[in-house]
Formats: C-alpha cells, sequence, structure tokens
C-alpha cells in the first residue's frame, strides 16, 4: 500500500513541479509580452499624435505666415507649445527605436525604417518652424514661400509615413496580443487541470493588461479624431478662403469665409463647376493653373484673379495658392486653394502706378528727367525720361558708374562744373533740403549737344538726388535775341537816322549815336528823359493819343 501511495505521491508532486515550472515561464513569457505591448501601444499613441502634431503645427505655421500681426503673437505660443511636444515624442520614438530587440525580430527592420524615413521630414519641418517663430519678421516674410513650400512638402510626406508605421507597430502589437491569449488559454487549460487558484492569479492580470491595452489603443484613435476636428474647426474659422475642386472641375468643399464673402450657400455650389464662379476675362487663367496642378502635384502654384460677390458685377481681387491632393490610395483627385482679399494692395499698386505714368508723362513733356547716384558704390542711376534725353537705347542698363556717364555724355569743360556741384550738395547733406543749382552740356548717344539744367540734392551720406531739364531750345532762343540785339545795335550805330527805344510812357531807353550828328544832343543827354522833350511844342499834339 505504501508503495502505491508514495508512487501516487511522486506523481503528485512531479505533476505539482510541473505545473509550477509550467505556471512559471508561462507567467513570465506573458509578462515579458505584455511589457512590449505596453510600449507598442505607447509608440502607437506617440506615432498618431506626432501625425497630428505636424498637421497642427502646419496649420498654425500658415497662420502666422499669412495672418496680421494682431493674431501673430498668439498663434506663435501655441505654436511653440506644440513643437516642443512634437520634439519631446520624437526624441522618445528615436530613443526606443534604438533598443536592439525593440520590437523582436523580425519586426523592427521595417518600423525603424519607417522612423528614419520620417525624422528626416521631422528635421525640416523644426527647422522650418524655428524659423518662422525666431527669425525677425522681415526675413520670415521675405522667404515666406520658400517656408511654406518646404513645411508643405515635408508634412506630406511625414504623414503617410507616420501612418505607416502606426500601421506597423499596431499590426505587431496585435500580433503579441493574440501570441499572449494564445498562451493564456494553453495555460488555462493546464492551470484548471492544475490549480484553479494558479488560473486566477497568473491568467487575470494578464487578460486585464490585454484590456487595457486594447482600452489604450481605442484612446489614441479617440484622441487623433479629437485632432482631426480641431484642425477642421480651425479651418472653418479663419479668414482666408478655401475651397477643393474635383478632377470634373466641381466644387467638393468651400470654407464659411468663402461662402460668405461671395455670397454662395453650401446647397447651392457644391458641385457646381468653379467657373461659374469666375471673372470671364480670368477664366483662361484658371484653367491654365488647374492644369498644371494636375500635371505635377504637390506643386504650389499662385494665381491672382477677380471674384464676383454673388450675380453682382461686383468683384474682389483675390490671392490663391493652388495644390494638387492626393488621397489615401495615392491618387491625385483634389486641387485644393488658400486664397486671401487682396483688393486693397491691388487698388494702392494701380493708384501708385498710374502716379508713376502721370509723373513720367509730365516730365517726358517738361522734357525733364532725374538720377540718383550712390556715393558709396559710385554709380549713377537714370530715369527713363533722362535716358531720352541723352538719346539712349531702351535696351541699355539704367545704371552705369559715375566716371562712364560723365566720360560719356558731359562735354569736358563742363565736367569740373558737375563734379564741383556734386561735392557741393554732398558737404552741405546736414542741412535740411539743401540743393545746388548747376548748368552743363552734354552729347548724347547721336552725337547731338544739348543743354541741361540741373538741380541736386544729397539724400543721406551716401546718396544723391537730382533732376534735369533739357533747355538746349531756350539757349538757342537766348542766342538767337542776342544776336538779333547785336545786329540792331550794330545798324543802330552806323545808322545817319535817329533810332530810338523808349517804353510805352514816352520815356527814352536807347538813342542811336547819330542823335549828337543831327540834334547835337549826347546820348547820355537824354536817356531817361521824354521824347516830346526832343519834339517842337507845334508838334507835340502829333504825340499824344
Amino acid at each position: 500500500m505504501a508503495s502505491p501511495y508514495k508512487k501516487l505521491i511522486r506523481i503528485a508532486i512531479v505533476i505539482f513541479a510541473l505545473v509550477a515550472l509550467f505556471n512559471f515561464f508561462g507567467y513570465y513569457l506573458i509578462r515579458i509580452r505584455t511589457e512590449e505591448n505596453e510600449q507598442l501601444t505607447k509608440v502607437v499613441n506617440l506615432v498618431h499624435k506626432q501625425r497630428t502634431f505636424s498637421q497642427q503645427i502646419l496649420a498654425y505655421d500658415i497662420l502666422i505666415l499669412d495672418e496680421d500681426a494682431n493674431n501673430v503673437v498668439r498663434n506663435k505660443q501655441v505654436l511653440e507649445a506644440s513643437l516642443d511636444t512634437f520634439v519631446l515624442h520624437q526624441q522618445y520614438l528615436r530613443n526606443i527605436t534604438r533598443l536592439p530587440n525593440f520590437p523582436a525580430a523580425p519586426n523592427n527592420t521595417e518600423t525603424k525604417r519607417l522612423l528614419s524615413i520620417a525624422q528626416i521630414h521631422f528635421k525640416t519641418i523644426v527647422e522650418v518652424t524655428k524659423q518662422i517663430l525666431y527669425e525677425e519678421p522681415e526675413i520670415v516674410q521675405k522667404n515666406k514661400e520658400d517656408l511654406r513650400t518646404s513645411l508643405m512638402y515635408s508634412c506630406r510626406q511625414i504623414i503617410p509615413v507616420m501612418d505607416d508605421a502606426s500601421k506597423a507597430y499596431a499590426d505587431i502589437a496585435n500580433d503579441k496580443i493574440h501570441e499572449s491569449s494564445d498562451i493564456n488559454t494553453g495555460k488555462f487549460v493546464l492551470f484548471v487541470f492544475a490549480l484553479g487558484l494558479l488560473v486566477f492569479l497568473v491568467l487575470e492580470p494578464a487578460f486585464e493588461k490585454g484590456q487595457r491595452s486594447l482600452r489604450q489603443l481605442q484612446a489614441a484613435e479617440h484622441e487623433l479624431e479629437k485632432e482631426k476636428r480641431y484642425l477642421s474647426s480651425i479651418l472653418q474659422s479663419q479668414t482666408n478662403y478655401v475651397i477643393r475642386i474635383d478632377r470634373n472641375g466641381n466644387f467638393t468643399y468651400a470654407n464659411p469665409s468663402f461662402l460668405g464673402t461671395f455670397e454662395h450657400t453650401e446647397e447651392e455650389l457644391m458641385g457646381t463647376p468653379f467657373y461659374t464662379t469666375i471673372y470671364p476675362k480670368d477664366l483662361q487663367k484658371c484653367r491654365d493653373i488647374a492644369d498644371a496642378c494636375w500635371e505635377t502635384p504637390g506643386e504650389v502654384y499662385e494665381l491672382l484673379i477677380r471674384k464676383p460677390i454673388g450675380k453682382s458685377r461686383t468683384y474682389l481681387w483675390t490671392e490663391w495658392e493652388f495644390i494638387a491632393l492626393q488621397n489615401e490610395n495615392g491618387e491625385v483627385n483634389e486641387i485644393q486653394g488658400i486664397g486671401s482679399n487682396v483688393s486693397a494692395k491691388v487698388e494702392a499698386e494701380q493708384s501708385r502706378q498710374e502716379a508713376i505714368n502721370a509723373l513720367s508723362n509730365a516730365l517726358t513733356i517738361g522734357k525733364m528727367g532725374s538720377w540718383k547716384i550712390d556715393l558709396f558704390s559710385q554709380e549713377i542711376m537714370m530715369s527713363m525720361e533722362l535716358q531720352e534725353i541723352l538719346e539712349m537705347k531702351a535696351e541699355e542698363s539704367i545704371v552705369m558708374p559715375l566716371e562712364k556717364y560723365l566720360y560719356s555724355f558731359v562735354v569736358p569743360e563742363d565736367i569740373p562744373t558737375v563734379i564741383q556741384s556734386l561735392k557741393k550738395a554732398l558737404d552741405n547733406r546736414h542741412k535740411h533740403h539743401f540743393t545746388t543749382e548747376f548748368y552743363y552740356r552734354v552729347k548724347t548717344k547721336n552725337n547731338n549737344i544739348k543743354n541741361l539744367y540741373a538741380k541736386a540734392e544729397s539724400i543721406n551720406e551716401t546718396e544723391g538726388f537730382g533732376i534735369v531739364q533739357d533747355i538746349t531750345e531756350q539757349k538757342k532762343a537766348e542766342e538767337a535775341l542776342v544776336q538779333s540785339e547785336q545786329k540792331f545795335r550794330l545798324l543802330a550805330e552806323n545808322s545817319e537816322d535817329i533810332i530810338s527805344v523808349h517804353s510805352v510812357d514816352g520815356i527814352i531807353q536807347y538813342l542811336s549815336p547819330s542823335v549828337q550828328t543831327v540834334l547835337g544832343y549826347k546820348e547820355m543827354e537824354v536817356i531817361g528823359t521824354s521824347v516830346i522833350s526832343l519834339v517842337h511844342e507845334d508838334d507835340h499834339h502829333k504825340f499824344i493819343p
């Protein structure tokens, strides 16, 4: 009896030991897999968040580049916080991917490759965003289009990569959970057979952890959906116009700002061809841009067009950026446009151009031109009107070295006059609106000599401005008048007749020398007296009207 009992006891001990051993290793394996699942779940969450943060950062970057100064400070604060979180998450992902066995081979090759690709675009997003945040606003606005293009390109590239990485990690996590479930099922059979209590102690925690991982995945999806709704609300609330059209040219989306400004309703506009809302003269430009977008997806195209308000003839000048969008399958199925009202800017530019044209016409009619001298670079920049005075060709450069101007156009005898006058203006640059006037002659491209009147003023330490007027005809008239007077005097002084010049009230201003021969008066005796004093009193009545 003893022997069978002993055998039974031994068998029981062996079974108990085996059950305990299987239980230990089973619990250990489950624990390892559960911890890996938790890490995988955390990585999936972070990858989802990185995708969302990249879209959020892009949205705020675009808002900062396009919005007025009143909203830039608030948006920069939000953007800076988002960027810090974005960088921290990416650092965690980089650190965890450096672990040699995470995720366990053979799964780690693809996931690490995807995160390495994402890291390239991550760096671009961070660098461009830091420029927008910390560079001088003038530099940011100057490089606005390059920054926007770089951001949009990197965000377009990082999103599908992060989606693939998220899917890869999620698939691995699901596989691990499935493996854990298989192990737990096998253990459950052994635990029921061996000891029900161990089943409760070992499998219950593992089951709860698996459920927790599932809940975390669901929470991550919920958070992603929440972020999408948040980004959508940003698009809905911004003042810029946002539209999308499909392959057939029909509207598929228009934000409230577009609908309200141009007096459309969503029901009326959706599915309507875009050309029904275009100013007729701009229709061909719009078609050309649409064709270009379809041919080169991802390329941003700019367009300045007029947009009619409702059915009226009133329109606004609008500036747009168009880009073709790809769906989740990589197919180009929509064109998105972001526009803004630039009527004030366009009208101001038109007014400025009209003023410039009017001034140019006035200068041309008055035979006037202008120039600007940079004393630092020793260059002179001529206006179009001055080029015409110098009979230069239209294609010739308006900028040339000052020395070349002097020795190419100014008559050699007048070069010192020009240099001294410019030096005088420079020496008196500290006097407000000090000007110097001078005359000089030029030899035009066609070898014509022209007389110019110039007026120069110093703008600052190194720049001067001046105007010139072609007075060649005036000079010719003056010379002709002088010659006429000389001829008159020569004739009068050699004539035996008395020739006089007097004012309207009869006061003598000039008498020819013959007055002394004929009347005996010296010339200086009668100049300044009345002509009546030389006439016999019987003939006075002939000089009285």
